[in-house]
């Protein structure tokens, strides 16, 4: 009877309501702009254009069981076309993924695009760059995939060949078999010739080259705005790399933050939690510049002209930059002699006087 009794059934659904609101809710994750939004906007602030560098995997997409699987969102892609269309911000995405994957996974036109951690970078207008590779390295890497592609060919370990990079992915080895699989591999990798270089779940083989996403950033700064670049822009990187001497580096001439509950803000690194706040913090961004009146299209150089010029110089900007030489920028000045009728660009950042 007490199942048509009002007065009952309302009694038990209070109490009900009372159990629910006495369990603890999920607390979503809160991203504070404020914490950087006054400290980029004076940066911003003070330089007329704007360079917006990013990572693409943990970065502008989350993590998926295939390389594939991991698609852009459309909200992102309309924000990164809305940014890369204002004269006075330039976008760069630097990703470890070859630059015809990363190309097509992101189908923006205007663009720059950094694959394979910055050793291929194509531009706006389509012309490409690479650092010199040694000539034997594109022997070393295919004698290494073939082997390394007959040896585990019966297990669900896979062999991603990115051109002057080679990944070796074991994420779908039973995990029983992961460390024997892993050892194998690193014997392998050794007998041609490459220290492995451990990403998650995988193993890669890089040129020996001074190159890195620290390096492949001042390049796409500098062909970019020319060698004046610290006066006029200002560049902001989000990205998730966990490598510290990387994010040294792009900390000395960005506005840095990275993505993940990985950072280490003992070493002052910015931090977004996850790609909810990089895409709230680009929606920002698109709002800010919005704002502010735009100005004519920044100076493209012609790059297929300096390809060869700038090849030549690179030994010369390394060596400076990783040496730590504060007076370089005035000696390379001085010693570099620039095409006809242009000026030279150098590419790395200066460092502060």
């Amino acid at each position: 009877e007490r199942k048509f009794d009002v007065h009952y059934w309302m009694a038990s659904f209070l109490e009900e309501m009372r159990f629910v609101e006495s369990i603890e809710k999920p607390k979503l994750p809160t991203i504070s702009l404020d914490l950087y939004s006054k400290s980029l906007s004076e940066q911003m602030e003070a330089s007329p254009k704007l360079a917006v560098i990013l990572g693409y995997d943990g970065t502008l997409v989350g993590p998926a069981p295939t390389p594939q699987q991991a698609v852009l969102a459309n909200e992102t892609r309309e924000i990164l076309k809305i940014l890369a269309s204002n004269n006075d911000v330039s976008v760069c995405i630097i990703s470890g993924r070859s630059v015809a994957d990363l190309r097509k996974m992101v189908g923006i036109k205007k663009i720059t695009y950094a694959g394979n951690n910055g050793l291929e970078i194509v531009h706006p207008d389509g012309a490409f760059f690479a650092p010199p590779v040694p000539e034997e390295h594109e022997i070393k890497i295919s004698r290494l995939v073939t082997e390394l592609q007959t040896e585990f060919s019966n297990c669900k370990a896979w062999v991603e060949n990115k051109g002057p990079v080679v990944t070796f992915h074991y994420r779908n080895v039973p995990k029983g078999m992961q460390n024997t699989i892993r050892l194998k591999a690193v014997q392998i990798f050794r007998k041609h010739g490459f220290e492995p270089q451990e990403v998650p779940k995988a193993f890669e083989a890089r040129p020996s080259v001074n190159w890195d996403v620290a390096k492949a950033a001042a390049y796409f700064l500098r062909s970019t705005y020319g060698v004046d670049w610290t006066q006029r822009c200002t560049v902001l990187y989000i990205g998730d790399i966990d490598d510290s001497k990387v994010m040294l580096s792009m900390k000395s001439f960005a506005f840095t933050i990275s993505v993940g509950k990985h950072v280490n803000q003992s070493k002052g690194f910015k931090k977004l939690p996850d790609i909810q706040g990089v895409i709230d913090l680009l929606k920002w961004l698109e709002m800010k510049m919005l704002q502010k009146p735009q100005r004519q299209p920044t100076f493209m150089p012609d790059f297929g002209e300096y390809e060869q010029y700038l090849s030549t110089q690179m030994s010369i900007a390394f060596s400076d930059y990783n040496n730590g030489d504060i007076g370089a920028r005035k000696r390379r000045r001085s010693r570099t002699s620039s095409a006809p009728g242009k000026s030279p660009i150098s590419l790395m950042p200066d460092r502060p006087e």
